[in-house]
């Protein structure tokens, strides 16, 4: 069975409704709102000439062997958040590669104590309506890993965890050998000297964050530095981000591409090629 169709098996009467959404759009103010629209729009030119499709391709070489690659979205992906995930920035840099890369069933999975209690925070579902993608449900952790291990059957997925609190999720993904892609701790920030008004700008987008002070910068302690645009060259490179306050609802994974969701084969075999009859 397709993995869209089970993955609509498992989500029948639970999808967050279509009004929820509508509330929490509504609840978000326009400058959130805005900040996000950017986020989506900067994801997308980062991406914008990396184009990924289903593709395949053939070498004959010299050596006398023949080479094909291939390469198709993963069957499914989940994008998991921890009950203390809050941050509408990494969420978006965590589904818009996935959206990006051609896969067919993505779902976004909040993992709650209550899961038949509605505990979306408003910025959250804001910004999954604004990148187009309302599938999204709450279960419990042991419940995660029973839908992990159904849709395993239907092809190989990922999985993505935002945050640390998911159960036996991760082993349970590692058992079918998914491939997952973890976000574990708060980020930390660095705000040069600690300025009030750099920091003003950082709380409302990433209520979570750990701010300090990035006056002395040091390579490998900080997640992101927002600093004044005159000031990003200076610090770019000290983190995985740099933004000035334009951008402060933007957020990146270096290391999350929409390549990532992709499985690629090779295949090798000896010969000039088909007209060898090979």
């Amino acid at each position: 069975m397709e993995s869209s169709v089970i993955l609509i098996d498992l989500l029948e009467g639970r999808l967050v409704l279509d009004q929820r959404f509508a509330e929490a759009y509504g609840n978000t103010p326009a400058y959130a709102r805005g900040g996000m629209k950017t986020a989506i729009a900067r994801e997308c030119a980062l991406f914008s000439n990396r184009g990924v499709c289903s593709s395949s391709s053939r070498r004959v070489w010299e050596q006398g062997f023949v080479s094909e690659e291939s390469q198709r979205p993963a069957a499914w992906a989940l994008v998991c958040l921890d009950e203390g995930f809050v941050s509408a920035p990494r969420l978006l840099a965590a589904v818009i590669p996935a959206l990006l890369s051609g896969i067919a069933a993505v779902a976004v999975v909040r993992i709650s104590s209550s899961p038949n209690i509605f505990v979306w925070p408003p910025a959250l579902l804001c910004a999954l309506e604004l990148a187009g993608q309302e599938t999204a449900v709450c279960v419990g952790s042991e419940e995660l890993c029973v839908w992990l291990d159904a849709l395993n059957r239907t092809g190989r997925g990922r999985c993505l965890l935002l945050g640390d609190q998911f159960g036996n999720a991760p082993a349970t993904a590692c058992r079918n050998n998914i491939p997952v892609w973890q976000d574990k701790a708060r980020p930390v920030i660095g705000i040069p000297s600690l300025d009030v008004e750099l920091c003003g700008f950082v709380l409302p987008a990433h209520p979570d964050a750990l701010l300090s002070d990035c006056g002395e910068p040091r390579v490998g302690r900080l997640n992101a530095i927002l600093c004044k645009p005159e000031q990003a060259p200076a610090y770019s490179g000290l983190a995985p981000l740099t933004a000035s306050p334009e951008h402060v609802w933007c957020w990146h994974y270096p290391d999350l591409s929409p390549f990532w969701f992709l499985d690629t084969s090779v295949a090798l075999w000896h010969g000039a090629g088909p007209e060898t009859g090979i």
